[in-house]
Order: C-alpha cells, then sequence, then structure tokens
C-alpha cells in the first residue's frame, strides 16, 4: 500500500511536473512571441528613426538654402540701396548744378539784353557818324576835283 501510495504520488508528482514543463513551455513561447513582436516594433521604430532623420536633413538642407537664398536677397538689397543712395547723391548733385546753370543762364541773358539795348544804340551812333563821314568825304572829294578843274 505504502508502495502504491508511493506510486501515486510519483504519477501525480510526474503530471504536475509535466504540466509545470507545459505552462513553462507555454510561456517561453508567449515570451518567444512577445519578443519577435518587440523585435518586429523596435525595427518599424528604428525605420522611423530612419525616416525622421532623413526628413530633418533634407529640412535642415531646405532651410540651408533658403537662408542662402535670403542673405543673398539681402545682399542684393543692400547693393540695391547704395545704389539708389549713390544716385539720389547724384541727382541732387545734378539738381543744383541745375539750379545755378538756371541763375547764371538768367543773369546773362539779363546781360545780353542789356547789351543789345547799348548795341543797337551804339549802331546808331556808328551808323549817323559814319552816314557823316561820308557826306564829310564827299564834300571835300567834290571840293578837290573843283579844285583840280580850276
Amino acid at each position: 500500500m505504502e508502495r502504491q501510495r508511493q506510486l501515486e504520488w510519483e504519477k501525480q508528482r510526474c503530471q504536475e511536473l509535466q504540466h509545470q514543463r507545459q505552462r513553462e513551455q507555454e510561456k517561453v513561447l508567449s515570451l518567444k512571441a512577445k519578443n519577435q513582436n518587440l523585435s518586429i516594433e523596435l525595427s518599424q521604430l528604428n525605420e522611423k528613426v530612419k525616416e525622421l532623420s532623413h526628413k530633418i536633413s533634407e529640412t535642415r538642407l531646405g532651410v540651408s538654402g533658403v537662408k542662402t537664398t535670403i542673405d543673398g536677397m539681402r545682399s542684393t538689397r543692400d547693393q540695391q540701396m547704395a545704389d539708389m543712395s549713390a544716385l539720389k547723391t547724384r541727382l541732387k548733385e545734378q539738381n543744383q548744378r541745375l539750379v545755378s546753370l538756371g541763375q547764371e543762364k538768367a543773369r546773362m541773358e539779363a546781360k545780353n539784353r542789356m547789351n543789345s539795348a547799348t548795341d543797337n544804340a551804339n549802331q546808331e551812333q556808328v551808323a549817323i557818324a559814319f552816314s557823316n563821314k561820308q557826306i564829310t568825304l564827299k564834300q571835300m572829294r567834290d571840293r578837290l576835283n573843283d579844285l583840280q578843274k580850276e
């Protein structure tokens, strides 16, 4: 009887161990499946990290390009502003010169008008004097002719 109890106990122990072994194997399978799922998830996350890193790199490149373009635009703007400032200065100088020339022209025209009026009077006097001298010359020739005839 003791032997039978011993055998039953061993049989029961064997079944318990088998059940425990089966549970452990199920746990191992479950852990393997979980490990595989985690590996897949890790792989997906790594792929996503690569993707995001690539996008970040492209974005940085784009930002760098835009920054370069903006810097170029700034230098172009600065150059154009300098050119515009130089042109404004030149325009101001030309306007001052134009005003100065206008004033000089007005002075010269006034002087010419005065000289013209004076010249007209002088021309009249010269014409009268010339006419008088011609009359005198004619009279002297006539006299000379008369004297020669005598």
